[in-house]
């Protein structure tokens, strides 16, 4: 049974961490860091029931996930990130997670569907390219829900070719939103741009950066790491109107757009 947050703040976050994944040793060494600072192996293994001998092996494991720092003393001391930073570094590896098993699944249901099928691509440029290659293969109507990181020039320059070609391009989000220009990059390229800026909080589909494209291909990126403002590490490809993914985005989007109209309507 889950403890009660307030009465068992450790213990509750001790648990959460370990449904995120963690050993048990690890989710009470950075628990104890957080509460009681920075620390060395021997100051570790007092506050945080850890035995001595495997302080190492949880901070190892701490490192690897880039929720501690580790100072080069004689002894070496313990450094836990911001609360903050674990919960970024956390929500991105559910994200990463999230977008592996649509794809996977994706994959299983469309085994025996001819017209639907599913990729991941991996490496930033790759991503970026996988994007742009998606957009320049729209006919009818793009739609690309931002993430709060800039678009690259590459995919600002294809957008703005496919609306001069007369397709509807429509973008959910901000295009960046943090004030040294990113904001007015996808105005000053798509003047006529179709722009919803409030993302609803709750959505069936995973967080990054998501692209429909005719209502029968659609694309989620997901970036891994603290910095969020580099492009993304892995994409998942969707294509075919019955495809996981493709009808997941479709199903959000209509409820993004006052019109409730999103290309190549989902077949019943």
């Amino acid at each position: 049974m889950t403890p009660d947050p307030i009465d068992s703040p450790s213990s509750t976050a001790i648990e959460q961490l370990q449904a995120f994944g963690l050993s048990t040793y690890a989710s009470r060494m950075y628990v104890a860091l957080l509460r009681n600072g920075v620390s060395t192996a021997r100051g570790v293994s007092e506050v945080a029931d850890v035995p001595r001998t495997r302080v190492y092996d949880a901070a190892e494991e701490l490192l690897e996930n880039d929720l501690i720092d580790v100072e080069e003393h004689s002894p070496k001391h313990f450094d836990p990130v911001p609360a903050r930073d674990a919960i970024r570094k956390l929500r991105q590896e559910y994200r990463y997670r999230e977008a592996t098993l649509t794809a996977v699944l994706s994959m299983l249901e469309g085994e025996n569907d001819d017209e639907s099928d599913v990729r991941t691509v991996t490496g930033r440029a790759e991503v970026v390219d996988c994007l742009v290659d998606v957009v320049r293969a729209a006919t009818e109507e793009i739609i690309l829900v931002t993430d709060g990181t800039p678009l690259s020039e590459d995919l600002l320059n294809t957008l703005s070719e496919a609306a001069e070609d007369g397709i509807q391009v429509r973008i959910v989000g901000d295009g960046g939103g943090n004030g040294d220009g990113h904001d007015d990059a996808i105005a000053t390229h798509i003047p006529d741009v179709e722009t919803v800026t409030r993302i609803p909080e709750t959505t069936d589909i995973p967080d990054g950066k998501r692209l429909l494209v005719d209502g029968t291909q659609a694309v989620v990126t997901v970036s891994v790491g603290r910095d969020r403002s580099i492009d993304p590490t892995l994409a998942v490809w969707g294509t075919g109107e019955r495809n996981l993914l493709v009808e997941m985005l479709k199903d959000a989007l209509t409820e993004w757009f006052d019109d409730e109209t999103v290309s190549a309507s989902r077949s019943e």
